[in-house]
């Protein structure tokens, strides 16, 4: 049998999770369009929320829009940096009988590939990371548009449950009890009995399924950081608001088979720093950091042009937009370089 790499074998094994196990099947009939979402509505009035259930077309319909994002994906890794296309990455590969037949070459060729994958995979970790830690600063800019307002009152109001007359439920004829009693087709949603589901604002903000109307017209909040699945699956989410750095903890449940999600990370909220401690000039560039940035941009940020203060701290390394490559190939700024500015992990 040739040789599998562990990484490719983690990726492979969840490629098949079956989001059903241990629930009631699906209907033999059920489509991709008959499973059940969350999303976070403003509908620009105020600064409160609904938490709307429907299925993705009752959802698009419901906010006016041609298309919406569900479930979300996270935030995407650049594919000239892990020179790998992101459809690949959970591809399954290392079935015995994909590759009992494989010639020397082939198995090598699935090797290289397995390391891209890993390497695509601890990069989008990062960078989810990174963003989670700019989302939070971008709360304590002095000057905050209508996104970033709405970022605070979520943050805010932590922990704070959605009551029954903030909530709508699209699909005629049903609630939230019917709904969760559809254990297949609401495997995308987070039940009430979850842990998350006293974040479930702060988990929606993160995953992309928060909306907010812009004159006559709906937009995301914020864009997705972390996909539909972690925020049900893997991570329940938490706020601190006494420490500057996060934390990442496993759910135990002793002698019982765990629930959804696995585990938990609790992010810091703490409150912001005087201007002694940390410059409202050093908030602004951490929290609208670019993650890509050009040499003229890096050169820009170097010689201290306002212009390019966003340019200053970027996720990749600099990119040659001429030779349409990297200059060098490490990962730059992962964490914010000031002291105070909120590090979370993942």
């Amino acid at each position: 049998m040739p040789y599998i790499p562990y990484s490719q074998n983690i990726l492979h094994s969840l490629s098949k999770v079956d989001l059903n196990k241990g629930k009631d099947s699906l209907p033999s009939n059920a489509l991709d369009e008959d499973f059940y979402f969350q999303i976070l509505v403003n509908d620009g009035n105020d600064d409160s929320f609904k938490l709307v259930y429907g299925t993705k077309k009752q959802l698009t319909e419901y906010l006016g829009l041609d298309d919406i994002d569900l479930p979300t994906t996270g935030v995407p890794v650049n594919e000239n940096f892990v020179d790998i296309p992101i459809d690949s990455i959970f591809a399954p590969q290392n079935d015995e009988d994909a590759t009992k037949n494989l010639s020397q070459n082939q198995n090598k060729s699935l090797i290289q590939n397995s390391i891209k994958a890993a390497k695509y995979v601890t990069v989008r970790a990062l960078l989810q990371s990174r963003k989670i830690s700019q989302i939070i600063t971008s709360t304590w800019l002095d000057q905050k548009d209508i996104k970033t307002e709405l970022t605070k009152k979520i943050f805010d109001t932590y922990p704070i449950l959605p009551k029954d007359e903030d909530i709508d439920i699209l699909p005629s004829g049903l609630d939230v009890d019917k709904i969760e009693e559809h254990k297949g087709l609401s495997s995308f949603i987070i039940r009430r009995d979850s842990i998350t589901y006293h974040s479930i604002y702060l988990a929606l903000l993160l995953s992309g399924q928060a909306y907010y109307k812009n004159d006559e017209k709906y937009e995301l909040i914020s864009d997705s950081i972390m996909s539909t699945y972690q925020i049900i699956w893997e991570f329940g989410f938490g706020l601190s608001w006494d420490i500057f750095y996060g934390y990442m903890k496993d759910i135990a449940e002793p002698g019982l088979n765990p629930a959804p999600p696995y585990s938990q990370v609790i992010l810091p909220y703490p409150p912001q720093p005087n201007e002694n401690s940390l410059k409202q000039k050093d908030i602004e560039e951490w929290a609208q950091a670019k993650d890509l940035v050009t040499e003229e941009e890096s050169e820009g940020a170097k010689s201290g042009d306002s212009k390019y203060g966003n340019c200053k701290y970027p996720f990749y390394p600099v990119w040659n937009s001429k030779e349409k490559k990297w200059v060098g190939d490490e990962l730059k700024f992962i964490a914010p370089a000031h002291s105070y500015i909120t590090l979370t992990s993942l």
